[in-house]
């Protein structure tokens, strides 16, 4: 799993705060974050993944050139799925999501694949899952629907209060 989030992330570096329309994506991604941490943003169409090896999927994407910065890794069992929400509760479901300030202050949603250690909470819903590439390792997806997440502060950051996420993409 932890290969799969590096390969989520590392897909997703590529972002920036710019709204880019991928063939086929039915339009541009866009974050609002309310509470301690606020501000819309337009990002780059998510990266979704499968390993075929590991039976692994994973969502992501990143906001790096606005402040906040606003960071999306997560993983789940299986290729992506319409049918279902892959929420921070999940046994199947690790990654998160964090926010972070110009000054370093932190808030997170974290899960740890059934782990009592999770850290706020997420709620990542699919409404439409296309196959842009196949190999012979895995397959790469364009994807359509929306994320929503409670984010805590990280202690020694100096972050208070909840960040509420929401994106559609």
């Amino acid at each position: 799993m932890k290969s799969l989030l590096v390969a989520v992330a590392f897909g997703a570096c590529g972002g920036s705060s710019s709204s880019v329309d991928a063939p086929g994506s039915g339009g541009p991604c866009s974050v609002t974050l309310t509470g301690a941490a606020t501000g819309s943003y337009p990002c780059v169409v998510p990266r979704t993944t499968w390993v075929m090896s590991s039976n692994q999927g994973g969502f992501g994407f990143n906001i790096t050139t606005s402040s906040p910065a606003v960071q999306v890794a997560i993983g789940f069992t299986g290729e992506p799925a319409t049918d279902r929400h892959y929420k921070s509760s999940d046994a199947d479901v690790t990654g998160g999501i964090t926010v972070t300030s110009d000054s370093n202050m932190v808030w997170a949603a974290a899960s740890m694949a059934g782990s009592d250690a999770a850290t706020g909470t997420f709620d990542l819903s699919l409404t439409d899952a296309t196959v842009t590439i196949t190999s012979a390792t895995g397959k790469s997806y364009t994807t359509m629907g929306a994320l929503s997440a409670t984010l805590a502060p990280m202690a020694g950051t100096g972050a208070t209060g909840m960040v509420t996420l929401t994106a559609a993409f």
